[in-house]
């Protein structure tokens, strides 16, 4: 939860792991064992969460305002990250739900 809380803010392993009081190394170790899945891979996921909700219920915002709320420091890479992931662009994503609201 304190992961997922803190995810738009910049993810730093060796904070995370000292945090814990393990290093970088079992910290990933542990992680993916109990997550199935990289510490980064839940960090984007929880950004990509945060950025849907943003486009839907902020439909003013700017593409690239949204990116850096959800924890990306350019909206390309969002952009990228978000494709990947969605299978479609920020703006489709908007365009498609949006409605819905």
């Amino acid at each position: 939860p304190l992961i997922q809380s803190e995810a738009c803010k910049p993810f730093l392993l060796e904070e995370w792991a000292r945090r814990a009081g393990v290093s970088p190394f079992y910290f990933c170790k542990l992680f993916r064992a109990a997550m199935e899945m990289t510490p980064m891979d839940f960090v984007t996921r929880c950004r990509l969460q945060t950025a849907k909700q943003l486009l839907l219920e902020r439909p003013d915002t700017t593409i690239a305002a949204v990116a850096v709320a959800a924890g990306y420091s350019n909206a390309s890479y969002f952009n990228k990250r978000f494709m990947a992931h969605e299978g479609m662009t920020p703006s489709e994503y908007r365009r498609l739900f949006g409605e819905f609201r």
